[in-house]
């Protein structure tokens, strides 16, 4: 076996002979490996670590006996860049062995489901889950002891990825009085529904048990669940941020555990989706290795209460990608449009289509030799209003000048829906809630008002500050007025060219030029 020369680093200098702080024979052609008995706060391996490269060494790595955990100096260690090896950890390895030693489990509230005094009472069946919430907190806070759970609920829920329940006050929805759940990893002893709800309804009760206004603030809240989809291991690039809830789970201490929600305000990509769940929810090192796991989320909200949008996974078809509603809309545009083009009188009456309320804006924009003449929306209620809305649209001079020629014209129908209050702001950048190209963008100032839609911003490569210009020039407000901005998703586009007196094939193009609904 090859021998290795060795160095011995001093706590401080020696104050006699050499008065080397470093004894040993130094080779800055060779690397080093620091060994210790430990690694604690890590202070003492950082500091021999500065004097040998003080020295001219290059410190390769660091290898101890026990490591204390690797929330400790061994993850300062590794944050610097070194490589580290521990023979034992004290949490996993040693503490279990000690009868009388604090040992952390994997999982804290599940463990702490074991501390749960069961009433003998038992819930009665087909309930709803809130139901059941409410009476299960209440009694809690009267007796210490929790009902059983009902064998079945009044509705099915999906819980084998485990769920979060939240209590909201109905006079400041933003405003959250409490919030408590857990997740179910693919590991886990398998968990009913009923079970998972009356777990939950007991870890907000003992949130808010010593709140001395406790029962002021759960009659006067609602509550709301968040229900998930059984747990998948993944990797970064198999989530969506519209689809896909994730949660971050620690390899080195699983105790650490966090999560993001999808189609949250603010996020707009896997990359920020994944940032908040590892560093501020999870609160990771840098290079701490972790579990990645995916899940749909389902929103179940208390009938009659009012809710934030966002936190729950776009799954079944938004109306405005329903092709048995917009394909009758866009038809019948299509034709109106058609009878402008080729110098026909527009109908007087028309027959009424099905126009959902959701729709709050719907825009038709006419295109020729590529670039817009004519741009016009209303807010519709019924066919007159676009029957309206194609009049005044036409009525455009630039529009004018082509109609009755052989010129390929081309109509883009834009459908803006769910609406997002951005705040009262004079710059629009301040408010970092604005993704260009993809939102139509609104500001308002009493009876003044001015929208842009997505694809003018793309079309002219403009900045947030280019559009917050825009926008008040529209308005006719003066600059550095502080307003009301609003956005609004612009998920569908159509783009249509008509049959103009050269005879055009009539040719209906979906395109969606807008993320999947954000909230």
């Amino acid at each position: 076996m090859k021998k290795l020369p060795g160095l011995m680093v001093r706590a401080k200098r020696k104050t006699y002979g050499t008065a080397s702080i470093i004894d040993g024979r130094i080779n800055r052609d060779e690397s080093v490996i620091v060994v210790d008995d430990s690694i604690c706060s890590g202070n003492n391996m950082l500091d021999c670590i500065d004097k040998l490269e003080q020295a001219g060494l290059h410190v390769e790595g660091c290898v101890c006996l026990v490591r204390f955990g690797y929330d400790s100096g061994y993850a300062q260690l590794t944050e610097r860049g070194y490589r580290v090896l521990a023979l034992f950890d004290q949490g996993f390895d040693i503490s279990p062995q000690m009868p009388n030693d604090h040992y952390c489990p994997d999982d804290p509230v599940k463990e702490s489901f074991r501390h749960i005094t069961r009433d003998e009472q038992t819930l009665p069946d087909y309930l709803s889950p809130f139901q059941a919430i409410r009476r299960s907190i209440n009694h809690f806070w009267d007796s210490g002891r929790l009902l059983k759970p009902p064998a079945i609920f009044n509705q099915p829920l999906e819980t084998r990825g485990g769920l979060w329940l939240s209590l909201r006050a109905q006079n400041s929805v933003y405003t959250s009085q409490g919030r408590h759940g857990f997740w179910q990893f693919p590991q886990d002893e398998t968990i009913s529904s009923p079970l998972t709800i009356s777990y939950a309804s007991w870890l907000l009760a003992h949130q808010l048990k010593d709140d001395p206004h406790r029962q002021q603030c759960l009659d006067n809240s609602a509550l709301g669940l968040s229900l998930f989809s059984p747990l998948e291991s993944c990797s970064p690039g198999e989530i969506d941020p519209c689809q896909h809830g994730l949660v971050v789970r620690s390899q080195e201490a699983p105790w650490k555990m966090g999560g993001a929600l999808p189609n949250m305000p603010g996020f707009h990509s896997t990359v920020q989706l994944l940032w908040h769940a590892r560093f501020h929810n999870t609160q990771l090192w840098r290079y701490e290795p972790y579990h990645l796991y995916r899940h749909s989320v389902r929103k179940l909200v208390e009938p009659g209460a009012e809710w934030p949008k966002g936190g729950k996974s776009v799954t079944e078809q938004q109306w405005d990608e329903n092709p048995v509603i917009i394909q009758q809309i866009a038809t019948q545009l299509l034709e109106w449009a058609q009878q402008v083009q080729c110098g026909e009188t527009l109908p007087e009456s028309v027959e009424n289509l099905f126009i959902p309320a959701q729709c709050q804006w719907l825009f038709l924009s006419v295109y020729a030799r590529g670039t817009q003449i004519a741009c016009m929306g209303n807010i519709p209620q019924d066919m007159t209003d676009l029957l309206t809305l194609v009049k005044s649209t036409a009525q455009d001079e630039r529009w004018r000048a082509v109609q009755t020629k052989d010129i390929p014209v081309y109509i883009r129908v834009a459908i803006l829906s769910q609406s997002q209050y951005l705040g009262y702001a004079a710059d629009l950048q301040t408010l970092n809630k604005v993704s260009l190209g993809h939102d139509a963008v609104a500001i308002q100032q009493e009876q003044q008002f001015a929208l842009i839609l997505p694809e003018v911003a793309a079309n002219y490569y403009w900045t947030a500050q280019q559009l917050n210009d825009a926008l008040y020039q529209k308005a006719a407000i003066p600059q550095q007025i502080i307003l009301s901005c609003i956005r609004f998703i612009n998920r569908t586009a159509y783009s249509i060219p008509l049959i103009c007196c050269g005879g055009l094939r009539v040719l209906i193009h979906h395109q969606q030029i807008g993320r999947p609904a954000t909230n």
